[in-house]
């Protein structure tokens, strides 16, 4: 019998399975320590955010009652404006009737990412109230509040070619809610001066609106009006694109062939055999040319013209009538019938109501340039006045509302009437002033050239300076106004209109009163001139200076020398 040892390791197998068993639990006692500190510097942290609420120790303590039921509130995450959020969250309190503390709990509850950092880093106990809590809100947000603007700005709004009164008058609600002091008629002014031609402008012009609220009340049927026109011009296109027939019209002037192209010496036009059949039985008669009536139809954007053919195409066989429609040559404007076909369908349409009112009772007026009809005898022709406008509006007259100039107008009645001679104090002590051949010094030969001037203002000599004795305003246009560097905000709300040369209103986005230099040296004359500041598109001059400006100076004009004359 012999012994000895195995060779299968038991012992020292056993003794590794235990150091790897005491490993292991060190590592759970250590993940475990690990877990308690973690849970400790958690603790440690909340308490920290307790303790260091910006809220102080009565806020924040104050017990929220147990049947308590939080509202749906809006978020705030620093972008929009904070009146509006204290607006939001305050009605909801409100509601609910939520005391001091639970106002402000709920109020910072809405916050979150720049907005929510900010109150965390508020310091503690720093709100005392829910007042002094919207003072801090309000003011750590103030650069993203709305920007509230001035009613003269509603004047730059207008009403596109394409969109509906509905649309506009929805555009330019939502606008009047950012200017800063509402005046109902600015707002009507301002609406009216976008309004593009139609129905609803000649209503407002005839029977002015008092409110906003008046206008929307009165655009209901318009709006109505305008969007069943609008659903059966739509309904109508489609009945007639199922059943078009070949325009005859424009089929009519193409050349049959090469031959008869060439008989009639190469000219590119063929005459139609028989007259283009007529889209209408019967056509409105109308007060005004076609031609006058086509530039309202594209001054109002209600059709576009047709495109332009090459200058060698006539569509006719007239080379010397020209057609403003087509834009070529061949036929006269009055006798075109696409033309015709199109201002009836616009008639019908409702629009053009203009040219056609009263047309029986007067003669349509004749193109530029249209040869005379002879005169029948025994039947004179009415005579058609036509008006010619000035520029019109300003302080002139009084001042700048109507009542104003009607009280200007009472006061010179009651002044004439104490008058009881015939030479006015006022007019003792200005000089004479006359012009004599020896103004022409320097003078070139000119044809009929208008008075035109420089002035100094704030040290910058401005030039092409209009002098225009029919214009009842002194006027600044934008663009040498921001020359000038002038800002914005010196100009100061004008409530009045300003009708320019055509009769239409210009945006007038204010008025400034700037010293201004005539002459220079020993000549020079200083006088205050309350400009109107007016945005055009198009300004041949840099200001305009009208009888207010020039009766302040005292002066005289000569257009024959190109010179003004003025005491000094």
């Amino acid at each position: 019998m012999t012994g000895g040892i195995s060779n299968d390791g038991g012992p020292s197998m056993n003794l590794q399975a235990a150091i790897d068993e005491i490993n292991r639990l060190k590592a759970k006692m250590a993940a475990i320590e690990q877990e308690k500190e973690a849970e400790k510097v958690a603790e440690a942290e909340l308490e920290e955010v307790q303790e260091s609420q910006p809220l102080i120790q009565a806020l924040w303590e104050a017990q929220v009652p147990a049947n308590f039921k939080i509202p749906q509130l809006p978020t705030f995450d620093g972008k929009s404006d904070p009146l509006e959020h204290i607006m939001a969250v305050g009605t909801q309190t409100a509601i609910i009737g939520a005391e001091d503390h639970l106002r402000c709990k709920l109020l910072s509850s809405t916050f979150k990412d720049a907005a929510l950092r900010w109150y965390m880093n508020l310091p503690r106990h720093s709100i005392s109230s829910c007042a002094d809590f919207h003072k801090k809100f309000v003011h750590q947000f103030a650069g993203t509040k709305h920007v509230q603007v001035t009613a003269t700005s509603l004047f730059s709004i207008r009403q596109n070619g394409p969109e509906s009164l509905r649309e506009y008058l929805a555009r330019f609600s939502e606008a009047t809610i950012k200017v800063s002091n509402p005046n109902q008629e600015m707002f009507v002014a301002a609406f009216q001066n976008g309004l593009k031609a139609g129905h609803f402008n000649e209503s407002l012009a005839q029977k002015p609106a008092e409110s906003m609220q008046d206008v929307m009340k009165r655009a209901e049927c318009y709006i109505k009006g305008e969007e069943s026109n609008a659903e059966k011009r739509s309904r109508d296109s489609r009945e007639r694109g199922r059943n078009k027939t070949p325009d005859r019209y424009q089929r009519g002037w193409q050349p049959r062939d090469r031959e008869s192209w060439q008989n009639r010496g190469g000219r590119n036009f063929r005459q139609n055999d028989r007259r283009p059949r007529q889209a209408y039985k019967e056509y409105s008669p109308l007060n005004s040319a076609k031609v006058h009536i086509l530039e309202d139809i594209l001054d109002s954007d209600l059709a576009k013209l047709p495109n332009a053919q090459d200058q060698t195409f006539a569509l006719g066989p007239n080379d010397h009538e020209w057609c403003h429609y087509h834009r070529c040559k061949g036929h006269d404007t009055e006798k075109c019938y696409r033309l015709r076909d199109l201002i009836e369908e616009l008639i019908r349409s409702g629009h053009l109501r203009k040219f056609i009112e009263q047309a029986a009772k007067r003669e349509p007026q004749k193109p530029p340039g249209s040869p005379r009809e002879p005169p029948q005898k025994g039947k004179e022709k009415e005579t058609i006045r036509v008006a010619v406008n000035t520029i019109a509006g300003g302080f002139a007259g009084g001042g700048e509302s109507s009542s104003a100039r009607k009280r200007y107008l009472r006061g010179i009645i009651n002044a004439i009437d104490n008058i009881n001679c015939t030479t006015r104090s006022d007019f003792s002590q200005v000089p004479d002033l006359s012009f004599s051949p020896k103004d022409a010094s320097g003078i070139v030969p000119h044809d009929d050239d208008p008075l035109v001037i420089q002035v100094q203002i704030l040290n910058c000599d401005v030039k092409r300076v209009l002098i225009d004795s029919g214009s009842s305003a002194d006027i600044m246009y934008w663009e040498a106004f921001k020359a000038m560097q002038l800002a914005s905000e010196q100009l100061r709300p004008y409530h009045g209109t300003l009708v320019g040369f055509t009769g239409d209103q210009a945006e007038v986005m204010g008025h400034i009163t700037l010293l201004t230099t005539f002459g220079d040296h020993q000549n020079a004359k200083t006088i205050k001139v309350r400009y109107l500041v007016v945005k055009t598109p198009f300004a041949s001059y840099n200001i305009i200076i009208g009888r207010p400006a020039f009766n302040t100076l005292g002066a005289a004009m000569s257009t024959l020398y190109l010179s003004i004359k003025y005491p000094l």
